[in-house]
């Protein structure tokens, strides 16, 4: 029986290229070569093809990313239901509570971020639409994995490990199934430091008929997303919102998340 699994070498190979062109603007051949371990000529090669096909473009100092790749980039990020229905209550998170604000999906074990808005008093974070992380150190990806099933949060436990971001993420599976089993029963999960220190979330999970599209958070300072804030005034925001935009998703069965142009 053939393996299921098995992938094709070439095509890893591309993917290992686009990888060092994404993570170093402007890298040079010799240095991708050097990076992936493959000669200079096959290394041309593939990138030749990358740039006919517009997924790579070279300039005078190297080779940088296409932009073919935004126009898949968008088309992702349309079909996701947090983004197509739930831009607007994002949108007004942000606004209510000044803070930085987030829809986040699960895919394939790791937080994917979608869509975000920014507060008029957010802070700067690393983190950007497209970004992927594990799912345990995040008040999002915690309310996700609450109402996954059991044997998926072992598999994504099993995959991903439970690697430790700062001194108070949880890195225990015991530890994290009980705070998953806390999570379910308030409705929202908190993120007390445990991505970045100095920094606070609240998330709440946006649920659907037999499945979970993914949630929303809001994140800011300790001193200002105070554990006492946490339960009591954002709590009953964040959960608000999550309300507002699965109400959003069920008013529109017969409509995928394509049904509006996205024009603006």
């Amino acid at each position: 029986m053939p393996n299921e699994r098995r992938t094709v070498k070439s095509d890893e190979r591309l993917f290992e290229i686009l990888t060092a062109v994404r993570e170093h603007d402007g890298i040079r051949i010799t240095e991708i070569a050097n990076e992936v371990d493959l000669a200079n000529s096959s290394v041309h090669s593939h990138l030749l093809t990358l740039e006919q096909a517009g997924y790579v473009r070279k300039t005078h100092d190297g080779y940088h990313l296409g932009l073919k790749f935004l126009e898949y980039g968008t088309e992702a990020q349309r079909q996701q239901e947090l983004y197509a229905f739930g831009r607007d209550v994002i949108n007004e998170l942000a606004t209510e509570t000044g803070e930085k604000t987030w829809g986040v999906v699960e895919e394939n074990g790791q937080a994917v971020y979608v869509y975000g808005a920014q507060g008029d008093r957010s802070i700067k974070t690393y983190t950007s639409i497209g970004h992927q992380t594990h799912l345990h150190h995040l008040a999002a990806g915690k309310a996700i994995l609450s109402q996954l099933p059991a044997d998926r949060v072992e598999e994504i436990i099993d995959s991903e490990r439970l690697p430790q971001y700062t001194q108070y993420t949880i890195t225990d599976p015991a530890d994290l199934k009980a705070e998953l089993e806390e999570v379910r029963e308030r409705g929202v999960a908190f993120n007390l430091e445990e991505s970045v220190e100095g920094l606070h979330a609240i998330g709440a999970s946006v649920q659907g008929e037999n499945r979970i599209h993914g949630a929303i958070s809001v994140s800011g300072p300790a001193h200002r997303l105070s554990e006492e804030r946490l339960q009591t005034e954002l709590k009953q925001k964040v959960l608000g919102a999550a309300n507002e935009l699965e109400i959003n998703i069920r008013a529109h069965p017969d409509k995928g998340p394509l049904f509006e142009s996205d024009q603006r």
